[in-house]
């Protein structure tokens, strides 16, 4: 059995790397035929637009590997059941899940390798390319015009932040009350990070009571009224996907004291863990349709393999964006429809078989 398992793992990589190479250079292709013009138009030089392509491709890859490798199932079992090669094996006593357990532990392996490559790859690559596109750092040394939602009463904005001396300049913290009235106001040159506490360089305070504003002065010192610490100031909200599975938990904890919703952040946790079992559910799902080919045909097989993937591929990321709006639990979002494609899969294989 060695010697088939072999035959049968070194079939099915040829052909899915072949096989994601191409769906990862047609989608090159077609981003640029839409793209080129724009970005020459912008006055991007080749080296630029080369890195943009260049940083593109880890998360690609990880999109198209479950495609990729539906093609490379129909491509190397296939082709042995249109040949009869199937049929020759099972003639020995060997059961068909024991013939395509080979393809199902690979798949799980390539699959927790691209976890991993997502975390120490991908993720710098989304950043990068980001980066590129948008002409500036997401982590520099100065930034314009901070807005910071501290907790649900307080607003921090501040018109430079330097992340070199971890500083705030020409800062105003708003706090309101539960009626959303302001209630204080301070002003201060500059706040600045030392020592593990933030220290002010003289400021003022502005009281709004019935009576009209009330202003104190504030004298330099340690400033205890800002509760974030400098590495949370920069947070990107928005594009979770130049942050690793660590980081995202580092910023949940940010967004959870600031009393703000970090569904979105969960859910993205959730999904990069599910996707371990994604290829393989789709696997699963393309065996029960490439072991009867030879009744069916393989147009068949592979046109219902590929329909059953995307709906499976599509209901999971309703899923998701249901887990990252609050509309359900993030494990709940993740659990329903990768449980649910399991167990089709699984009844699928069963049928197939009988």
């Amino acid at each position: 059995m060695k010697i088939l398992d072999r035959y049968i793992i070194s079939r099915f990589l040829i052909a899915l790397i072949a096989g994601t190479a191409v769906f990862v250079f047609i989608f090159i292709i077609v981003d640029m035929t839409d793209n080129m013009s724009g970005y020459l138009e912008s006055g991007r030089g080749s080296v630029e637009i080369l890195n943009i392509y260049l940083t593109q491709i880890p998360s690609l890859i990880m999109l198209l590997f479950p495609v990729g490798s539906i093609i490379a199932l129909f491509y190397s079992i296939g082709v042995m059941v249109r040949n009869n090669e199937f049929m020759a094996v099972k003639a020995t006593g060997i059961s068909a899940y024991r013939f395509l357990i080979p393809l199902y532990i690979l798949i799980l392996i390539l699959s927790i390798g691209l976890f991993f490559f997502n975390e120490m790859v991908v993720v710098k690559a989304n950043k990068l390319n980001r980066e590129i596109k948008s002409k500036k750092k997401f982590e520099i040394e100065f930034a314009r015009n901070i807005n910071i939602i501290q907790d649900k009463t307080t607003i921090v904005n501040a018109s430079i932040y330097s992340s070199k001396e971890h500083s705030l300049r020409m800062v105003n913290i708003f706090t309101f009350n539960e009626d959303n009235r302001l209630i204080e106001k301070i002003e201060a040159k500059e706040i600045f990070w030392n020592n593990d506490q933030w220290h002010i360089k003289e400021g003022i305070r502005i009281e709004y009571t019935q009576n009209g504003p009330k202003k104190t002065s504030i004298k330099s010192g340690i400033f205890d009224r800002l509760k974030i610490k400098p590495s949370d100031i920069l947070i990107d909200r928005e594009n979770i996907d130049i942050y690793s599975i660590g980081s995202l938990m580092k910023n949940i904890a940010t967004i959870r004291e600031s009393g703000y919703d970090y569904k979105k952040q969960s859910t993205e946790i959730m999904y990069r863990y599910s996707y371990i079992f994604i290829t393989l559910i789709i696997i699963i799902i393309g065996s029960a349709f490439v072991i009867g080919i030879k009744t069916r045909g393989i147009l068949f097989g592979l046109s219902m393999s590929i329909f059953l993937s995307f709906l499976y591929w599509g209901i999971l990321q309703g899923f998701r964006s249901s887990g990252a709006n609050g509309y359900m639990s993030s494990l709940m979002a993740m659990l329903i429809p990768n449980a649910f494609f399991f167990i089709l899969s699984g009844f699928l294989l069963m049928k197939a078989r009988k």
